[in-house]
């Protein structure tokens, strides 16, 4: 006849072989955890997955010349198409004798192309006048000729086109002309239409060369609107 002997094990005993098994499990299941130091496993940029989306009715940021519309383009601007811009090498002010360099700059807000016919070779013509007199002290085609051609140029969406020139504020006799306050006229000759001609649109900007007259009224800008 077999007896089975009964054995029993004291309680702290119990526990600790409860505890080491449980050990044994946690180190079993430790391997399969992702590891975001040094060799564990990848971004899920870097594993193929996507990255998570923003939140619904966040922006997201372009950076400027990135595409879509420019950052100088405002909602109205870009109903209208193009844009033109007219900056001075200075602030606006300049010395008696002082070079004004001046730049104009279309650019296309719409999301189309735009197409410029221009009736010759010229492409804009600035126009410079004594304010508030409005007598005309320089013109940019004085003395110049350009060839009878008739072409067309586009523009596409987001696209610039730039034109520079410079006068050295002498009058259309070579004269300097006096202190004070002028109107500057920088207008493309390109017209929207082509069976228009002699079209004229751009910004228009006052500088002051020399000292500042009392009578002097602030800096205005207008934009003729194109033919």
């Amino acid at each position: 006849m077999i007896r089975i002997r009964k054995t029993t094990l004291p309680l702290a005993a119990i526990l600790m072989a409860i505890a080491a098994a449980l050990l044994l499990v946690l180190a079993a299941c430790g391997g399969d955890d992702d590891d975001d130091g040094p060799g564990g496993s990848a971004s899920p940029a870097a594993s193929g997955d996507e990255p998570s989306a923003t939140e619904e009715g966040s922006p997201v940021e372009t950076p400027a010349g990135t595409g879509g519309i420019p950052a100088e383009c405002s909602e109205g601007d870009a109903q209208r198409g193009l844009l033109s811009e007219l900056s001075f090498g200075a602030d606006g002010v300049f010395d008696s004798g002082e070079e004004v360099e001046m730049t104009m700059t279309l650019i296309n807000c719409g999301d189309n192309d735009v197409s410029l016919t221009f009736p010759t070779a010229q492409r804009y013509i600035v126009s410079i006048t004594s304010d508030p007199s409005g007598v005309e002290v320089w013109n940019s085609a004085d003395g110049k000729s350009f060839n009878q051609v008739e072409s067309t140029e586009d523009i596409p969406p987001g696209e610039t086109v730039v034109y520079t020139e410079t006068w050295d504020q002498a009058d259309s006799g070579g004269e300097q002309v006096p202190d004070g306050r002028y109107k500057v006229s920088f207008l493309s000759t390109g017209c929207g239409v082509p069976e228009s001609t002699e079209c004229r649109f751009g910004p228009i900007k006052f500088i002051q060369i020399g000292e500042v007259q009392e009578t002097d009224a602030p800096d205005e800008t207008e934009t003729p609107e194109a033919s």
